[in-house]
C-alpha cells in the first residue's frame, strides 16, 4: 500500500514540474514573439497635457501628447539585448520630463532648445516619470 502512495506522490510531483516547465517555456515564447510589437497604436487617442500637468497629476500608463522645449539631451542608451534608445528632457518652462524613445524604427535629430511634440505612454521607471515612445513619435516643430 505504501508503494501506491509513493507512486501517487511521485506522479503528482512530476505533473507539477511539467506544468512549471510548460508555463516557463510559454512565457519565454510569448516574450520573444511580442518584443517588436509597438505599445502605441494610431487608433488610441493621446491626451494633450503640459509637462507640469503630467508631473502634478501623473496619468500613469496612459497615452499622452506633450509639447515642450528640449532642455537636455543625454547619451543614447543600449540595453543588454542591444536595443538602442534616445533619451532627452523636455520642459514647459516650469518643469522637465524625460523622454525615452526606441530607435527601432529610426531616430530623431534633436538638439537642446528645439521645440518638440511627443506622443507616447506616460510611465514611472526607476522612480522617474517619463514618456516612453518610439522615436518616430517625436516631431521637431
Amino acid at each position: 500500500m505504501n508503494v501506491n502512495k509513493d507512486l501517487l506522490r511521485l506522479g503528482i510531483l512530476a505533473f507539477f514540474l511539467a506544468g512549471i516547465l510548460a508555463i516557463s517555456w510559454l512565457g519565454g515564447y510569448l516574450t520573444g514573439r511580442t518584443i517588436y510589437i509597438s505599445p502605441f497604436s494610431d487608433d488610441i487617442p493621446a491626451e494633450k497635457m503640459t509637462v507640469s500637468g503630467m508631473l502634478e497629476n501623473p496619468p500613469l500608463d496612459q497615452n499622452v501628447e506633450a509639447q515642450g522645449t528640449v532642455s537636455r539631451v543625454m547619451q543614447d542608451y543600449v540595453s543588454k539585448k542591444g536595443y538602442q534608445y534616445q533619451q532627452f528632457y523636455i520642459s514647459d518652462g516650469s518643469k522637465d520630463l524625460k523622454v525615452f524613445c526606441s530607435k527601432y524604427k529610426g531616430s530623431v535629430d534633436i538638439q537642446k532648445g528645439d521645440n518638440v511634440s511627443v506622443i507616447g505612454k506616460f510611465q514611472k521607471y526607476s522612480n522617474t516619470y517619463e514618456i516612453y515612445t518610439e522615436c518616430n513619435n517625436v516631431e521637431v516643430l
